[in-house]
């Protein structure tokens, strides 16, 4: 066997401490859950920079996993038409958390936000304002759907994304 450098070595020493530290938590008194979370806090620094703005603004993944988990009809049917590339090959997220907001769907590489709007919207107006002024802000551009115009048109939804995603940059 050859000689291991600094790097790899260092890179060994972090992955077997972190063996340890697992090991520790999951047969510590800390019964799972608690020792899960620990475990995770622990492990911050290796997460994402969009994790990274998740955690400064105070949003926890927690919370975009459950709106995953509880989707709406609507959110399910657009879900079906965007997941696994379907839509001209882009990558879709759905609920995915983008600085303080949880968005419904998002493609990351041509920063397009996708939301889907009931009834509540309508009473929401000035925040729906406020966190499309901060999408756009970030360079996300962003495309709203009542919920009504994907259950019962739902033909004309791709027909609409690909009319957006042709548009050019203001």
């Amino acid at each position: 066997m050859g000689e291991v450098g600094p790097e790899a070595a260092r890179d060994l020493e972090w992955d077997l401490d972190q063996r340890a530290l697992r090991a520790r938590l999951w047969n510590s008194s800390l019964c799972g859950s608690a020792a899960r979370i620990d475990y995770h806090c622990l492990l911050s620094y290796r997460v994402s920079v969009l994790t990274d703005e998740r955690q400064r603004y105070g949003l926890e993944r927690d919370e975009a996993r459950r709106l995953r988990r509880t989707q709406s009809n609507t959110e399910y049917v657009l879900w079906s038409h965007l997941r696994a590339r379907k839509f001209r090959g882009l990558k879709f997220r759905r609920q995915h958390p983008l600085g303080p907001y949880i968005v419904d769907f998002c493609c990351i590489d041509r920063q397009i936000v996708i939301e889907l709007d009931g009834s509540q919207h309508l009473e929401n107006a000035k925040y729906d304002a406020r966190r499309t002024e901060f999408l756009n802000a970030h360079d996300y551009r962003v495309i709203r759907f009542w919920n009504h115009e994907v259950l019962t048109g739902m033909e004309h939804v791709p027909q609409m994304l690909e009319k957006f995603l042709s548009e050019e940059l203001p």
